[in-house]
């Protein structure tokens, strides 16, 4: 009796979950309208980006009629974050009734292989953009562009199955990094002079009294911020001094943050195209010679990896370099690491930087929107900037970096826009028309501005942003497309090309959910980042944590038969 009564209370929870996203809120149809149910993953990059979607496709196909009696479209979003992620999601997708979704993650190899998706490969393939990306038949201009021929190097080989069909659209990607608060380094002075010690301020940048930067010339974006590590030693040794905190981020060993800095530092010293050696697996290191299948653990000796544990053993060495929140079992989640960034404004000891996806302020919006005066300190108010990553020149046991080139790697390249095959949508045939017009209309060239001036993310197309457009966007996000303006380059995640190989059985590195970008074990436990290793063994040298990483992440792959 007991066991059928907990079958009818585990019954009755998931008629109440089906219902939470089933449901299409209270508002009553307006039968005069066509329908397109969305599904919106609501975490990170927030919603206010869809509901401006939704806005101007709702105005651009007003007049439209995609059923007979019925005039214009209503959008009508599904808002979840549990339920949509994507473990969940790969189940329940089935249950639901949203047809068309926009996933900041998800795995694509599981998705398309239990066929949840419908092909939108007329949709990738059509010419519909003109040559500068937007709506040809609107501008009058010739149609010369696909969705496929304007995605960014990689995107193709990731999207397109064997079968040469797309199953899902590219979405966003997210640029990680170290946030420096620009206000604080102009009140504080902590830009670097000309005689490369700390103390200039914004002024001194504008009349370019200040160092040139990581890229040697003066009168571009690095101007005044630390070239070497040994200056960023320097800037945090002042920020000491004048009693503030220079870091603080999510607690370890949970974090996934410290891990993207440990990429950023990986992929500067290397230069692209070394550093994309560890998704490819095929190509010519330029100090390890040819990488394949059959070798790419040669890729473990690579010197930036031992530079980004070089970073991360100074940073751990003096505890008045980091919050204690910051610190294992230090109690900072990802939000709360933001909110105490944010607040430090006002409360405790005032926090120079931060580390986090670029999508931070948008997730952090709330924050910002109860702060005092709202002119000074709401959302896209503070001058927060993207710090570029110094050079590791003269640094004891580690060798001079020779890359001149500046890269910002991102995240989320997992990210996309699909189609439900499988829903309880009782129009869905109509639907998936519509939802393949919404795909086609938020590619066009202004709404991809748009898009990352609400959220603080690209999407992985080329397109251009003018300077009159930048102004929409925070400062923050302004930063980081100045600097790719300026030529740095950006190296994609591209997470579902190894998922792909594990699917087919072949070899590589696993670099979702941290990947291998760092794992050492000592004892019985396994760092996933070198700051809680220092931080749990501080007797342990540089040299320590590579070997250990070396070791770590090889017997894992032997493990695994893939070496």
């Amino acid at each position: 009796m007991m066991k059928r009564f907990k079958s009818v209370i585990a019954a009755a929870l998931a008629a109440v979950t089906c219902m939470s996203v089933c449901a299409c809120g209270g508002d009553k149809e307006d039968s005069t309208k066509t329908y397109l149910d969305v599904g919106v993953f609501d975490a990170g990059l927030g919603t206010v980006y869809f509901d401006e979607m939704k806005k101007d496709f709702e105005a651009y196909y007003a007049n439209e009629s995609f059923e007979d009696g019925k005039t214009g479209v209503v959008l009508r979003p599904t808002k979840k974050n549990t339920e949509f992620n994507p473990a969940q999601l790969l189940t329940s997708m089935k249950d639901y009734q949203p047809v068309l979704y926009l996933l900041n993650t998800g795995d694509y190899e599981a998705f398309t292989s239990a066929e949840l998706f419908t092909d939108v490969s007329d949709v990738m393939t059509e010419k519909y953009l003109d040559e500068n990306g937007e709506i040809a038949k609107d501008t009058g201009k010739t149609a010369t562009q696909s969705i496929e021929d304007t995605m960014l190097d990689g995107y193709s080989d990731v999207f397109k199955k064997d079968d040469g069909k797309y199953y899902a659209v590219p979405f966003m990607y997210s640029a990680p990094g170290i946030i420096f608060d620009a206000d604080l380094f102009d009140e504080q002075s902590l830009y670097f002079k000309a005689d490369g010690t700390v103390g200039a301020n914004a002024a001194d940048l504008a009349a370019q009294n200040c160092s040139a930067g990581t890229d040697g010339k003066s009168g571009t974006y690095d101007d005044g911020l630390p070239a070497t590590w040994e200056q960023f030693l320097m800037l945090l040794s002042a920020i000491r001094n004048k009693g503030l905190t220079p870091f603080t981020w999510a607690e370890s060993p949970s974090t996934y943050q410290i891990s993207r800095v440990f990429n950023i530092i990986h992929a500067n010293y290397e230069g692209y195209d070394d550093f994309m050696l560890n998704y490819s697996l095929s190509g010519t290191d330029n100090e390890l010679g040819e990488i394949n299948d059959s070798n790419y653990d040669k890729l473990l000796e690579q010197e930036g990896r031992k530079a980004a544990i070089k970073a991360f053993y100074d940073i751990t060495k003096n505890a008045g370099n980091y919050s204690v929140k910051a610190a294992p079992a230090g109690g900072n989640t990802h939000t709360t690491a933001e909110r105490e960034f944010i607040q430090s404004k006002r409360y405790g000891t005032r926090i120079a930087m931060f580390v986090e996806n670029s999508y931070w302020e948008q997730e952090a919006r709330s924050v910002f929107d109860g702060e005092p005066q709202p002119e000074q300190n709401g959302y896209g108010k503070r001058n927060f900037k993207y710090l570029t990553m110094p050079k590791f020149v003269g640094m004891e046991g580690v060798e001079d970096q020779t890359n001149e080139e500046r890269v910002i790697p991102t995240t989320y390249s997992e990210s996309y826009m699909c189609i439900s095959a499988k829903n309880t949508n009782k129009n869905a045939e109509v639907q998936t028309r519509v939802a393949k017009l919404f795909i086609k209309f938020v590619q066009q060239r202004a709404q991809l501005v748009k898009f990352t001036a609400n959220t603080g993310c690209l999407r992985p197309y080329k397109y251009t942003i003018t300077d009159e457009e930048k102004q929409t966007c925070t400062p923050y996000t302004r930063s980081i497309l100045e600097l790719i303006a300026e030529g740095a380059t950006v190296a994609p995640n591209l997470a579902i090309a190894t998922k792909r190989r594990q699917f087919t059985g072949e070899d590589g590195f696993d670099e979702s959910n941290n990947g291998f970008a760092f794992r050492a074990k000592v004892d019985n436990n396994v760092y996933k980042e070198p700051f809680t290793y220092f931080y749990m063994n501080p007797d342990k040298t540089v040299d320590d944590a590579f070997g250990e990483m070396k070791s770590t992440i090889t017997s894992i792959l032997k493990e695994a038969g893939a070496i």
